[in-house]
């Protein structure tokens, strides 16, 4: 992999996330979004995603047995029998060539507009996961976390990002699901920025259960959908309490081995009724040696390095 497919891994990552973002909104609170800035920003995000199928035909891959496969056959092989399919679907421009290659084409003409281009497009997606494992960009955000001691720090941000997300695409699916959520709830102007803000702070105080009540569904449809999105709320809620407890308790790897070696020191020497004078020299000495020790065995790692990472540890 070069530097600059990694920055083009980069860039395409970048505009996943622009997309799952915007399409919810588009898909819940836009009538046309094939207008003005939407539509600008639509044709090059198709241009850029339609040259992204020509450059996954010329991009290397490692096969099962580890090497990499740089034959031009076999790498296009492997491209139309895995992500082809999806990444086609989700980035050929169905409406433009519904009004300009192919006018007469009625099933295209019905796509125009409608509901199902907007959801092929949010297909793209799916390509995140793609791009997260098929390139470098997962591996050196991991080893940057890992080794600048971030790694908590990192779990934070990416559990407060996943709730706002969630927050994010409630409300949305809140505006799909009907209006009578929102026409019974007449307490700011009826503009766009209005409705997307009544829509995210009912979506916030579901999610954290809160639940304050005076944004309530008018129909079966919405009232199925409060029922689906409580079941997401709660069930968010308990795996945000259960990384967090996670994150906090492995904060400090070497601070927790001190604490697990002295308790099971002081459970030896209560076993062996020293004196107590022998028991203060032994505590003092091996509180030393445990302040000053690593909470990993070296030895262990250096067992389970090859030995040509031995030879380059040995030589540092």
């Amino acid at each position: 992999w070069s530097r600059k497919r990694l920055a083009w891994d980069i860039f395409m990552a970048c505009l996943l996330v622009y997309l799952a973002v915007v399409l919810p909104f588009n898909f819940g609170f836009m009538d046309d979004e094939n207008s003005g800035f939407f539509q600008v920003v639509g044709i090059l995000v198709d241009i850029c995603f339609t040259l992204d199928i020509g450059l996954n035909f010329r991009t290397t891959y490692m096969n099962k047995e580890g090497v990499e496969v740089t034959d031009g056959r076999a790498i296009a092989v492997n491209y139309l029998t895995t992500w082809f399919a999806l990444d086609f679907c989700s980035s050929i421009p169905l409406e433009h060539l519904s009004t300009g290659l192919l006018p007469s084409f009625e099933a295209l003409k019905i796509l125009k507009g409608g509901k199902l281009i907007k959801v092929l497009k949010m297909l793209r997606a799916v390509k995140l996961v793609k791009i997260m494992q098929a390139s470098q960009i997962a591996l050196r955000v991991e080893e940057a976390m890992m080794l600048g001691n971030y790694q908590s720090n990192f779990d934070m941000v990416r559990i407060l990002a996943t709730c706002c997300y969630l927050c994010h695409f409630l409300a949305c699916l809140m505006a799909i699901s009907g209006s009578g959520f929102l026409d019974q709830y007449r307490r700011n102007e009826d503009t766009l920025a209005s409705k997307y803000c009544s829509a995210l702070y009912w979506s916030v105080t579901t999610v954290t259960t809160v639940g304050y009540g005076d944004i309530t569904p008018a129909s079966d449809e919405e009232r199925l959908f409060t029922m689906f999105a409580m079941l997401v709320g709660g069930s968010f809620y308990g795996y945000v309490v259960g990384n967090i407890s996670v994150i906090i308790s492995n904060r400090d790897v070497h601070k927790r081995s001190y604490r697990e070696r002295m308790r099971l020191l002081a459970s030896w020497l209560g076993h062996h009724r020293f004196p107590k004078a022998l028991r203060h020299r032994i505590w003092i000495y091996y509180k030393s040696y445990q302040t000053n020790k690593m909470g990993l065995d070296e030895t262990k790692v250096l067992d389970d390095l090859s030995p040509e990472l031995r030879h380059a540890v040995a030589d540092f």
